[in-house]
């Protein structure tokens, strides 16, 4: 039989409390844990699609299966998932999207076969819009309003990048994120420097044709978003 001092010491020893410092430092790890896997979700009162506000993400993103139009080709933007993989892209469509702000938000999106759209960074920044995972809100920065989003967890999947993570060189596209970005805004030049190509003779021309109605309304679209820079 055990001594009853011996007893009372492996109480102690089993049912101690963990010291503050240890319960500090899991709920700090939780925190972080959460902090990395939760995004805010919000919903586009046009077409009802749900998106993934993510600051995080390099381009805006619109999943090629909400897409009407048939996608015929890969468009010239990479897309890659976080273990490298190529994710296949249909070109860019210039949406207008109502989040409930009081005002339309007219932005290029990248179409590509994912399962939800995404509002990245450049959308983020281009509109002002501020990101509350506490309060489960997205804060337009220039009015003021907000909207109440859903918090959800994501997977792997869901985190895309304009950068493969096995190029070459990484360091140097790390140094020039610009590089592999499509730029959707006529960017300003640093240099004086022009280039002239001479010419002689007549110049070549071809007689003006319409555009079909859907590259006419692409155009348009187009026009007033470089209107509003």
């Amino acid at each position: 039989m055990l001594s009853r001092k011996m007893h009372t010491a492996m109480l102690v020893e089993f049912g101690k409390r963990p010291a503050a410092g240890e319960v500090a430092a899991n709920s700090s790890a939780n925190d972080r844990e959460n902090c990395c896997t939760s995004r805010l979700f919000v919903i586009d009162r046009k077409s009802g699609l749900h998106f993934l506000v993510d600051s995080g993400a390099d381009v805006s993103i619109v999943p090629a299966s909400k897409m009407k139009s048939t996608l015929t080709h890969n468009c010239d933007s990479k897309l890659y998932a976080a273990n490298n993989t190529e994710i296949p892209t249909y070109g860019v469509r210039t949406l207008s999207v109502d989040l409930g702000l009081r005002r339309n938000f007219l932005w290029p999106f990248i179409v590509a076969r994912t399962n939800k759209g995404i509002l990245g960074a450049d959308f983020l920044k281009k509109f002002n819009l501020i990101i509350d995972l506490k309060q489960r809100r997205l804060i337009d920065g220039e009015t003021k309003l907000s909207i109440k989003g859903e918090i959800s967890s994501i997977s792997s999947e869901n985190i895309l990048s304009t950068l493969c993570k096995s190029v070459k060189f990484p360091e140097l596209f790390q140094k020039f994120p610009d590089l592999t970005k499509p730029s959707w805004t006529p960017s300003h030049v640093k240099h004086g420097v022009k280039h002239y190509i001479p010419t002689s003779g007549r110049a070549v021309y071809s007689k003006p044709r319409p555009l079909d109605s859907k590259k006419t309304e692409d155009c348009k679209r187009g026009i007033r978003i470089h209107a509003r820079k």
